[in-house]
């Protein structure tokens, strides 16, 4: 059994075979950080002062995008409902819509560079990052669909 570790975009396998012929599938259990760090050391040839872990991997990557679509829905949704309610009924002034036009599309694109950076070859966290992505996509366009409608208004 082994780890991959994935460091500078090079991976490197670590394994521990000897752990799981002695504990099978709950190896992981019985595994310490300074096990793994004395292992890296081995493989890489870092000095253990050296190795600093990260936790990772697609889980984390998944909670991200989830917290990414939280955002939207929290944050930039709220936003874009106000632009539509103050267009439809004309209640804000002009300046705030504008205002509000320029900045949904600078907070939408600025979570989309977050998902640009999230890469995996995990099927769910793929899927997870396209949701992501078109969720966003989909809030521009109705974005762009009411700055026109505000326009109309200037």
């Amino acid at each position: 059994m082994s780890l991959t570790i994935n460091w500078k975009g090079k991976k490197q396998s670590v394994h521990f075979d000897d752990e799981y012929a002695k504990y099978q599938d709950e190896w992981t259990a019985h595994v310490t950080l300074q096990q793994l760090i004395s292992k890296l050391a081995n493989a890489s040839g870092v000095p253990e002062d050296r190795i600093k872990l990260l936790h990772g991997g697609d889980q984390k990557l998944e909670k991200d995008l989830d917290g990414y679509l939280n955002d939207v829905q929290v944050t930039i949704i709220p936003k874009i409902k106000a632009l539509q309610e103050g267009i439809e009924k004309r209640s804000t002034p002009v300046k705030e819509l504008k205002y509000l036009s320029l900045e949904i599309p600078e907070l939408l694109l600025q979570i989309l560079f977050k998902v640009d950076n999230i890469q995996s070859d995990d099927d769910g966290v793929r899927m997870k990052r396209k949701q992501v992505v078109q969720t966003i996509q989909q809030h521009m366009d109705k974005v762009d669909e009411l700055k026109l409608s505000l326009k109309s208004l200037l």
